[in-house]
């Protein structure tokens, strides 16, 4: 047994360590998470002014967006609702920066890829882009699935955020935040080097070439709706960001690794049978995916790795709060 010096040590007090805390790491009010979405916007905004011929409508949205991340920092640092809101603000502003995205790239490269990996796909996979299309002779049930399967997409990294929060796994959630937004902001920055289309069906046939029904339909309209950046064929985010969460997925919830698998089985499916990408994107989503663990930490160390804001800070055990023993009593 170790001295009573030793137990001590190994177990200091809650003021001690709290002091310790606040020396290593002093409070920063924004994530690293929220670091990396502004060096986005500012690059974005620097595209946008030297590329589009009217960038003004574009850098007031930029500007809006930049100032609602610092807004909500904010917020977060004085109230449990705006902490929450904080750690959950990623999600409307990727999807509003994914939209802003696509005007700044037709303005710098306008130069579209469809041709070429078109051609690639018929070069590198012969007949196999056009036998996954007709699948089974498109059946109205395997429409309605796929719609179904490619709309999860969206769902799933949400689902997985709210689990880790509800857990109490803050720091996993910050990591995992951090990872799926990094993903999505790193196939962005690849939009601008090979803008693609993708296969995609004029929408005045898509209903009737696509086949299916509600729920095919209302992904329709849900992707016309929301996705207005259709410069997103290469790579495929749907495969990097799938393949991602299922890699972090079978880490931190391993009672979901079959039904994870399964659904990225079927989004990657629903991807080339939608008619939304070409084979080779999906081919350069899983490259990315790949990569992601060689970006990850040159991201992290660029926009600075600390990561303790105030919301971290509010959820420590209160200075003079006691650390309760769960041994029995004697």
């Amino acid at each position: 047994m170790g001295s009573p010096r030793e137990g001590f040590l190994r177990e200091q007090r809650p003021e001690r360590a709290s002091r310790d805390r606040s020396v290593q790491a002093p409070p920063v009010l924004l994530t690293a998470t929220d670091r990396l979405i502004l060096v986005y916007l500012g690059g974005l905004a620097g595209l946008a002014a030297f590329s589009h011929p009217r960038p003004g409508l574009l850098l007031s949205g930029i500007g809006v967006l930049a100032l609602s991340v610092v807004g909500v920092a904010l917020w977060g640092a004085r109230s449990g609702l705006g902490r929450v809101t904080h750690d959950f603000f990623p999600v409307p502003m990727v999807v509003c920066t994914f939209s802003l995205t696509g005007p700044v790239i037709a303005a710098t490269n306008p130069v579209f890829w469809d041709a070429r990996f078109a051609a690639l796909d018929q070069e590198l996979f012969p007949g196999l882009a056009a036998a996954w299309y007709g699948a089974l002779g498109r059946p109205w049930w395997l429409s309605e699935a796929a719609a179904g399967l490619y709309f999860s997409y969206y769902l799933i990294p949400v689902a997985m955020g709210v689990a880790l929060y509800r857990a109490g796994r803050h720091a996993e959630f910050d990591a995992f935040a951090f990872t799926v937004v990094a993903t999505l902001l790193v196939s962005y920055v690849c939009y601008f080097v090979t803008p693609t289309l993708g296969p995609r069906i004029a929408i005045d046939r898509e209903a009737a070439v696509l086949g299916g029904a509600g729920l095919s339909r209302g992904l329709r309209w849900f992707l016309h709706a929301v996705e207005f950046n259709q410069l997103d064929a290469f790579p495929s985010g749907h495969t990097a960001l799938s393949l991602v969460f299922l890699a972090l997925g079978w880490r931190l919830f391993p009672r979901w690794r079959l039904p994870l698998s399964l659904l990225v089985a079927g989004i990657l499916f629903s991807t080339v049978y939608l008619s939304l990408h070409y084979v080779i994107d999906l081919m350069g989503g899983a490259l990315l995916a790949a990569l992601m663990p060689i970006f990850l930490p040159v991201l992290r160390y660029g926009v600075g790795a600390r990561d303790h804001r105030p919301s971290s800070n509010a959820r420590q055990r209160p200075d003079d709060q006691p650390i309760r023993s769960k041994r029995p009593p004697r």
